[in-house]
């Protein structure tokens, strides 16, 4: 089975809108988080999971019965980290929906409303061929390197240069290898998890993702994506 994990654990601490959390800005009318639960309402993906900080679990559920009224959604406590957000919503997998070592987890973050489905799709079928699957776009500047954010160093081949998004996907079996891997340090840290996987030799691969499926984390983020989504 595959099973969808979404992150939503986050504070919106870069932006400068005086908001709770971003996962509940409204889009269209609709709170963030409900876009990101109802663009994994497919019948490719038998679970979904969202891991909010324990005082959001209340308001969450009710977001989800309004705005997602036919998705089973199980609303679980996030963690301090993403990665240990990730953590709870795979041993929840595992432990209560039974998630066997050749099923997959598709995790996403909160903050990426605008998701499709052909991405998601990619995403499990490609992970069926490496550790770990993630999403990335290419680049379209030139990337400078700088230690003084003054003065070039070094420059990089764009060509060869892709930003990571989500969703990311991998196999159950293989999260819980990397995690027997994994230090206090990364695990704690704010490296994600195609990121983890790489560091410590695993094969990783992604599918091309989309220039509108971006992360709120400022506010110009947020006036954009409400752009995107009139354009739908």
């Amino acid at each position: 089975m595959n099973i969808a994990c979404i992150a939503a654990a986050g504070f919106g601490t870069r932006m400068d809108l005086k908001v709770e959390d971003k996962q509940f800005l409204p889009l269209a009318g609709i709170p963030v988080i409900a876009h990101c639960v109802n663009a994994f309402d497919i019948e490719e993906i038998s679970h979904i999971i969202v891991a909010v900080q324990k005082d959001n679990i209340e308001k969450t559920l009710k977001i989800l019965e309004e705005f997602c009224p036919n998705v089973n959604v199980f609303v679980i406590e996030g963690g301090a980290s993403r990665n240990q957000t990730i953590a709870k919503m795979v041993n929840f997998a595992t432990n209560t929906l039974k998630a066997k070592d050749d099923d997959f987890i598709i995790t996403h973050d909160a903050a990426r409303p605008l998701v499709k489905k052909d991405i998601i799709l990619q995403n499990i079928m490609e992970a069926r061929k490496y550790d770990c699957t993630g999403t990335a776009i290419g680049v379209v500047d030139s990337v400078y390197i700088s230690n003084d954010k003054k003065e070039v160093f070094d420059t990089i081949d764009r060509y060869s240069v892709f930003l990571a998004q989500t969703p990311q996907t991998f196999k159950v079996s293989s999260y819980l290898n990397l995690m027997s891997k994994l230090s206090r340090e990364d695990f704690d840290g704010n490296m994600d998890t195609c990121s983890l996987f790489h560091k410590h030799g695993f094969k990783v691969g992604f599918v091309e993702g989309d220039k509108k499926n971006i992360k709120i984390t400022v506010d110009e983020d947020y006036e954009l994506i409400k752009i995107y989504k009139t354009l739908e």
